[in-house]
């Protein structure tokens, strides 16, 4: 599988193209490892930047222009508040479940998100009634998300604690909801999980509706920012036209400009094999959902409703609309907080195994 060249883009973007170069294999986008759970799932997995649509004999990835840039990101992290942990992440013990059976406990909760780590999580991670760790991204120089969540996830499965609930920031998901589904978590959170999701009626439609589309074009300035890019160096405006892609609708992208921007430039350079090895098995999350519906539970914030409903009504599961922006766990990470923590306390069983029938 190959992903499009730095040249593809520049002619895509002097052109003001949305359709974009992109190679499957037959048809179908296939994990390069075998790290899988369970039985392997029988529906094609795509995500908002892989979306392969049939046009001709030959198969497309159609996106905005902007949005495709948005499998291009990975990223290491400085130190932040807290305590140096293990595998790279940041020890925040933050307080106590103090309500229901597990009174005068301490729940342990990682959060995850492989684009960023720590970066614009600690103050969310001080609000949580638990002792918290937010994960690091690790050292592989890649930009790829699913290259990220893969490497996060190898990094996780070295470290022999078991978590009472794992938190995912979109991208993060697969890793989570993997994570429930080979007992390393008890309960997973996936909020916005945009990847990984099965090619099932209504799913393509409401992920290409659910896409954000700049008002503008692809200025000068950002095919200049492309034609700029070496192994090294990473102009501005390639950040700020990829953070509004994925998040323009959001008031909050323009901090998440600036984090990506930190995380992405202290990887580079990126290694020329992850960036064309894409590992898609990493954000697979739908089958560990469907299995064990009670520990991993979907958020769909208010901007993607209606790609949630669309999942829920594929999957015949129902799923959780949250009321709050996208970006809400930067911006006002309080009311993210409250809603996590009502979470936790909530009666439920500690994992829920697949039932098998048999003599």
């Amino acid at each position: 599988m190959l992903s499009a060249s730095r040249k593809d883009y520049v002619a895509a973007a002097a052109g003001g193209l949305d359709r974009w170069p992109f190679v499957s294999s037959g048809g179908r986008r296939r994990p390069v490892r075998p790290l899988r759970w369970g039985a392997a799932p029988t529906d094609q997995a795509f995500t908002p930047s892989s979306l392969s649509i049939a046009s001709g004999n030959a198969h497309v990835c159609r996106r905005p222009l902007l949005r495709a840039m948005t499998a291009h990101v990975q990223f290491p992290e400085v130190p932040a508040r807290g305590v140096r942990g293990a595998l790279g992440c940041y020890t925040r013990p933050v307080g106590y479940f103090q309500t229901g059976p597990s009174m005068h406990s301490t729940l342990n909760v990682l959060i995850v998100n492989p684009l960023l780590g720590t970066r614009g999580l600690i103050e969310l991670a001080g609000k949580l009634h638990a002792a918290v760790e937010v994960a690091g991204i690790g050292d592989a120089h890649g930009s790829m998300p699913c290259v990220l969540s893969a490497g996060l996830t190898a990094r996780l499965q070295r470290d022999p604690r078991v978590w009472d609930w794992v938190i995912s920031i979109r991208d993060g998901a697969g890793v989570a909801a993997q994570m429930v589904s080979r007992g390393q978590a008890k309960h997973a959170v996936l909020m916005d999980p945009l990847v990984g999701l099965p090619k099932l009626p209504g799913i393509p439609e409401a992920l290409i509706a659910d896409l954000y589309l700049p008002s503008a074009p692809p200025s000068e300035r950002f095919v200049e920012a492309l034609t700029a890019m070496t192994d090294t160096y990473v102009p501005d405006a390639y950040f700020e036209t990829v953070s509004e892609a994925r998040f323009g609708a959001d008031t909050g992208w323009r901090r998440w400009q600036g984090l990506y921007a930190e995380a992405y430039r202290s990887l580079l350079p990126m290694d020329p094999v992850l960036e064309h090895t894409p590992e898609w098995w990493a954000e697979e999350w739908v089958d560990a959902w469907r299995t064990n519906p009670e520990a991993v539970r979907p958020w769909f914030t208010q901007v993607h409703r209606g790609l949630g409903s669309a999942v829920s009504s594929a999957v015949g599961l129902p799923i959780i609309i949250q009321p709050w922006n996208e970006l809400a766990w930067l911006t006002d990470p309080s009311v993210v907080a409250d809603a996590l923590n009502q979470e936790f306390e909530k009666p439920r069983p500690s994992h829920v195994e697949v039932e098998t029938t048999g003599k």
